[in-house]
């Protein structure tokens, strides 16, 4: 039998978890287990909003999403820019480094927290009517990291 690769890695998915393995060469094995928000795509934590549990997460060390409080995905391309008030979380959302089945956007989004409602791919225009319609002036948007 011909060996076609020396070391040999997986990662076993389920509901709750991602277990990720790794076997060499005499059968030495080494296994890690980590909760599935945790370790999926080696996500990171970044910020902490305070803001009905909302987070600011890297993913894949360079995609930046907005997670609900039950881990849902909120936005739909990297984050480059955000500010909060809550109830409301805003920003700026690039389709670029994003993988094409997660369907990014290019635009500015509103994260209305109390109600878990998004409203993305706004152009600039659009996105600053809908903010003075909420009253939210003077806005200091800051980058992710």
């Amino acid at each position: 039998m011909q060996v076609v690769h020396e070391v040999c890695c997986g990662l076993d998915v389920h509901k709750k978890s991602v277990t990720a393995w790794v076997l060499w060469p005499a059968g030495r094995r080494r296994q890690t287990t980590v909760g599935l928000l945790a370790g999926f795509f080696s996500l990171r934590q970044y910020h902490t909003m305070q803001c009905n549990g909302y987070q600011i997460l890297r993913m894949n060390g360079y995609e930046v999403v907005i997670a609900n409080p039950k881990n849902d995905l909120m936005s739909r391309g990297s984050v480059t820019s955000f500010a909060v008030k809550c109830p409301y979380i805003t920003g700026y959302t690039s389709s670029e480094d994003m993988s094409a089945d997660t369907d990014p956007v290019d635009g500015y989004f509103l994260i209305d927290t109390a109600t878990g409602t998004v409203t993305d791919g706004l152009s600039e225009t659009a996105w600053r009517q809908r903010l003075s319609e909420l009253h939210w002036e003077n806005i200091k948007m800051r980058p992710p990291w």
